[in-house]
């Protein structure tokens, strides 16, 4: 790359500033093969081999060379010492590799060589906040997924890609999931229903006689009130008394407001079909204990996030390296809804399978060993 004479910084070409890149001795170019790397290791008493731990790896130094071909006036080295002044790592390639970025600042001493009549050099340390080059960002167009769509992804580059993710939720019901059937890898976003429960403990799944006789449920979906009372509760007999009866009358209350289901734990799973903002199920006791409990229900996870854990038309935005996730809704928090298991794309083809209904789209950058 030190072939090269222009370059871009910051956005701005060498040839604009009136700079070239040089090399002042003779002889061959002489360049960063593979990033300097340290091995972290440690060694017992008594044995000679080592046990390795990790590895650390430099970021690149770039030290270069700058000539001022035509000459320099002091409002021109004005310019180019604010150019390169800059107090966070900017891009910067050569224009003969624009696929290899490095984002850079310069660091330690600079000086300048001249003959006293406006013509000279200057040499200066570019420092990487990284031991990689990178290729540019690159965007695909928005994917709109109905049901199921396959595509392939080829990493040209030498390392992992761990892309920023943009996913507009279109559906009130369907799990949004990206496979990656290359490296097993399944990320996906599936929600949780809320789950109705007692002082943390499961309800009893024998009888429900022990209920007192003003003791009745209220539940609250989306402001309407569905409420079952004792009559209700005690009304089947046998081994129908219990927890499975307390689900189907729930489910006759409610109607197509919502649904419960036994999760498979002894708790009741009740859930809202609502998706809107509002969305809210409440469950309240009242009059003396219920299933011979007295504390309050209360619930994990939210209702209104049954099914993909997203909203209708919520737009989640996912950074598979920094593993940050953020909507578009105000105060609103999608990482228990999201399975920890962030989208990886080695190097070579990888094919990925999108299951949902939603438009989403891939922002990533390639890596290069320099």
């Amino acid at each position: 790359m030190l072939e090269s004479l222009d370059f871009h910084y910051d956005g701005i070409s060498s040839k604009d500033m009136g700079l070239m890149s040089v090399k002042l001795d003779s002889g061959l170019f002489e360049e960063i093969f593979l990033p300097s790397r340290n091995i972290n290791e440690v060694k017992v008493k008594g044995n000679d081999k080592s046990y390795f731990q990790s590895v650390e790896r430099d970021n690149i130094s770039l030290p270069l060379t700058f000539l001022m071909p035509d000459g320099y006036a002091e409002d021109q080295e004005r310019k180019i010492k604010r150019w390169f002044n800059q107090d966070y790592y900017k891009p910067f390639y050569f224009d003969d590799y624009p696929h290899r970025m490095f984002y850079v600042m310069y660091k330690g001493d600079s000086r300048i060589s001249h003959n006293g009549l406006g013509q000279g050099y200057f040499t200066i340390e570019l420092a990487s906040n990284s031991p990689y080059s990178y290729s540019p960002v690159y965007s695909s167009p928005f994917i709109e997924v109905d049901g199921e769509y396959d595509f392939e992804f080829e990493n040209d580059g030498d390392l992992d890609v761990f892309p920023e993710i943009w996913i507009k939720n279109k559906s009130q019901q369907e799990n949004i999931k990206i496979h990656n059937l290359s490296n097993g890898i399944k990320f996906e976003f599936t929600g949780k229903a809320a789950t109705l429960i007692a002082n943390e403990q499961a309800l009893p799944t024998t009888d429900l006689t022990n209920i007192s006789a003003d003791a009745k449920l209220l539940i609250i979906i989306d402001g309407t009130n569905y409420e079952i009372n004792k009559a209700s509760i005690l009304s089947a007999t046998g081994e129908n008394k219990n927890i499975t009866h307390l689900i189907n009358l729930i489910n006759t209350a409610i109607g197509t407001s919502g649904f419960a289901e036994n999760d498979g734990t002894g708790r009741i799973k009740i859930a809202s079909f609502s998706k809107g903002l509002d969305s809210i199920v409440t469950v309240i006791p009242l009059g003396s204990s219920i299933i011979g409990l007295d504390s309050a229900f209360g619930f994990t996870g939210n209702a209104s996030t049954r099914g993909t854990g997203l909203a209708l038309n919520e737009t989640v935005y996912i950074d598979n390296e920094k593993k940050d996730i953020e909507s578009d809704l105000p105060l609103t928090y999608r990482y228990d809804d999201f399975n920890g298991e962030y989208l990886c794309l080695n190097r070579g083809i990888n094919r990925l399978r999108i299951f949902g209904t939603c438009e989403i789209q891939f922002r990533y950058q390639l890596s290069f060993l320099i």
